[in-house]
């Protein structure tokens, strides 16, 4: 779960380097989005995003963490969430891109939580 956890951080973590990309790189800071570029940035963000989203299928399928119940939610919001990273996200992104996005994370999430509780 932690190393799930991490990827979905980082995925959405690193386009918010993007929305200051020029900002930071007249004022001579060094963030992954100067260092890297827009398009590179937006890339890895991306792929980690997709490598959280699949391990979240992989756990529900094997019943290890996420429980199998939660399979067919996961199976329906990872493209969902794919989508929405390449809707919503990119190099002339907002932060609302990220908002976004964020909140459509919440339905796995609280079904998770609600699930792993007993409530569901």
């Amino acid at each position: 779960m932690a190393l799930q956890g991490t990827l979905a951080a980082i995925g959405l973590y690193l386009p918010t380097t993007l929305a200051d990309l020029e900002a930071d790189r007249a004022a001579g800071y060094r963030t992954i989005a100067v260092r890297l570029g827009a398009r590179a940035t937006y890339r890895l963000g991306f792929a980690f995003w997709v490598a959280a989203a699949g391990l979240s299928v992989v756990l529900a399928a094997l019943d290890a963490v996420i429980p199998r119940s939660m399979l067919a939610l996961e199976i329906v919001m990872v493209p969902v969430l794919v989508a929405a990273y390449r809707r919503f996200i990119g190099p002339g992104m907002t932060f609302k891109g990220v908002v976004i996005l964020a909140t459509l994370f919440l339905l796995p999430c609280g079904t998770f939580a609600l699930t792993y509780t007993g409530v569901l």
